[in-house]
C-alpha cells in the first residue's frame, strides 16, 4: 500500500507544475487550453529571399491573419481566416476547423481546411497543420511548424502585430 501511495504521488508531482496542483498547459481554472488559446494574439514570421510571412492566431471567431511582405517592393498582402464562409480579396472559400486542441506533453496543434471552387467548376481543398513546436529547452521563444500538402515552414514567434503591418 505504501508503494502505492509512494507512486501515485510521484506521479502527480511529475505531471503537475507550479503549484503542484495544476497541470502544465492548464488555464486558471484547471483545464487544458487548446491551440488557439494558448496562442492567442502571438505573431509567427518565417523569412525567405523573397518575403516575409507573418501569422497571427486569435481565439475569436476570426482565427487567423495572414500577412506577406514581398522585398524589394515592401508590397504587403493581409488576409483574415474564420470559420465559416469568407471572401478575399473576391476569392470565396469555407474554412473549417478540423482539430483545435493542446497534446499532453507539447505538439499543440490546429488544423484547418480551407475550400474552394475552382476555375472547372469542382471543389479544391487543402488541409494546413499547425503544429507548435519549442525553440529552446525551457520554451521562452516558441516556433510553429506550418505543413501544407505535405511541405513544411518553420515559423519563429516574432513581436510584430498584424495592426502594424496592415493599417
Amino acid at each position: 500500500m505504501k508503494k502505492l501511495l509512494l507512486l501515485s504521488t510521484l506521479f502527480l508531482g511529475l505531471s503537475c507544475e507550479g503549484d503542484g496542483l495544476t497541470p502544465a498547459g492548464a488555464g486558471s481554472d484547471g483545464y487544458l487550453l487548446n491551440f488557439l488559446e494558448v496562442n492567442d494574439g502571438k505573431g509567427f514570421v518565417y523569412s525567405d529571399e523573397n518575403s516575409d510571412q507573418y501569422i497571427f492566431f486569435y481565439d475569436s471567431d476570426i482565427f487567423l491573419k495572414e500577412v506577406i511582405v514581398y522585398y524589394p517592393e515592401l508590397d504587403s498582402y493581409c488576409s483574415t481566416t474564420k470559420e465559416g464562409s469568407n471572401t478575399d480579396d473576391g476569392f470565396n472559400f469555407t474554412a473549417e476547423i478540423l482539430r483545435n486542441e493542446q497534446v499532453l506533453g507539447g505538439g499543440d496543434a490546429l488544423d484547418v481546411r480551407i475550400s474552394y471552387t475552382g476555375d472547372d467548376g469542382n471543389t479544391v481543398s487543402s488541409t494546413y497543420q499547425y503544429r507548435q513546436v519549442c525553440n529552446t529547452i525551457d520554451c521562452f521563444k516558441w516556433r510553429i511548424r506550418v505543413t501544407d500538402d505535405g511541405i513544411s515552414k518553420t515559423y519563429s514567434e516574432t513581436s510584430m502585430t498584424y495592426a502594424s503591418l496592415c493599417n
